[in-house]
């Protein structure tokens, strides 16, 4: 069975009753800054990495962990890229079915600049996948 939480708080105007379920405090939806801290954490990179990568002050990385300003969706891009993760994930939540290590080498063969490079990469990790 479950254990609830319950908070009271009176005083003489009101009184006011919480319940907090363990199953409601799991089902307590990730913001965008906490899912850039916990992508950023995985990848082993500090604040101060991370604002360095992206040409930016650590005092803002922080302020985007803690969602005190809003980001843009270009810097939003980067830091997708920077963490190996989707945009779509750091936004709402969404997983994808591609292991995170998977999405690590789409993220870099698609930032490879040489098309002939990415041609040659791609045909490398096919042998190594054994696929023709």
């Amino acid at each position: 069975l479950p254990v609830l939480l319950v908070f009271v708080l009176s005083t003489p105007l009101f009184v006011s009753v919480s319940v907090f379920a363990p199953e409601m405090e799991r089902k307590m939806e990730k913001t965008l800054g906490m899912r850039i801290k916990e992508c950023r954490m995985k990848m082993g990179m500090t604040q101060d990495e991370l604002a360095e990568a992206l040409l930016t002050k650590k005092s803002t990385i922080s302020a985007y962990e803690n969602d005190k300003i809003d980001i843009k969706i270009s810097i939003l891009k980067q830091i997708a890229a920077l963490l190996g993760t989707t945009v779509a994930y750091l936004a709402d939540g969404e997983k994808t079915e591609i292991g995170e290590d998977v999405m690590q080498v789409a993220l870099l063969l698609q930032g490879m600049q040489n098309e002939e490079l990415r041609k040659v990469a791609m045909e490398q990790v096919k042998l190594l996948a054994g696929v023709k």
